[in-house]
């Protein structure tokens, strides 16, 4: 169905009717290494500039989009944070996804570019204390500085295993591996 771009009026209205009365607050998101430039120059469509008043990072450019008919998404990239670029992404019923990484498939659709410099995929290890598994896997990649950062903690190796696969065919300008979890937890 290809991705739609929103105004900030429409993606409010469609929000408030679908999304608000539900209450998803705690939605997949990722986090990727690419510049309000290289955004305005793939995206086609003009930013929303915004601040927001509640992180204190200031102001924001921002993209609104849905995907076919059942998911909208939000593309902030901060002023604060030139280099840094959030993506939001909210279901309209039940997450009944095989991988808490699978809404990235409905986002392929994007211009490719974006995905080149994935740093982090937000996963319910982080936002949701009902799960008692611990994650098994991980993925990881080094930045340009030679740190590792954990991209994605997953609670199966097929659930990495698959993610890397995926993550490859986008050809990332990263080298991304698998190891053992690290249990954020502990200090």
């Amino acid at each position: 169905m290809g991705i739609k771009w929103l105004n900030r009026g429409n993606f409010g209205e469609i929000f408030e009717a679908e999304y608000r009365p539900k209450k998803r607050f705690l939605v997949p998101s990722l986090t990727l290494e690419i510049s309000f430039n290289e955004l305005s120059k793939i995206i086609p469509a003009p930013p929303s500039l915004d601040i927001d008043e509640c992180d204190g990072l200031g102001l924001r450019n921002m993209w609104f989009g849905i995907t076919g008919e059942d998911s909208i998404f939000v593309i902030i990239n901060y002023k604060g944070l030139p280099t840094e670029t959030h993506i939001e992404f909210l279901y309209k019923d039940d997450l009944s996804e095989k991988y808490q990484w699978s809404f990235l498939e409905k986002l392929t659709e994007l211009n490719s570019y974006i995905f080149k410099r994935i740093i982090w995929i937000r996963s319910e290890f982080f936002v949701n204390h009902k799960i008692s598994a611990k994650p098994v896997k991980t993925i990881f990649y080094k930045d340009k500085y030679g740190i590792t950062w954990q991209v994605y903690s997953a609670i199966s190796e097929n659930d990495t295993s698959d993610l890397l696969n995926f993550l490859h065919k986008l050809k990332p300008d990263f080298e991304y591996w698998i190891d053992n979890a690290e249990d954020i937890n502990q200090a």
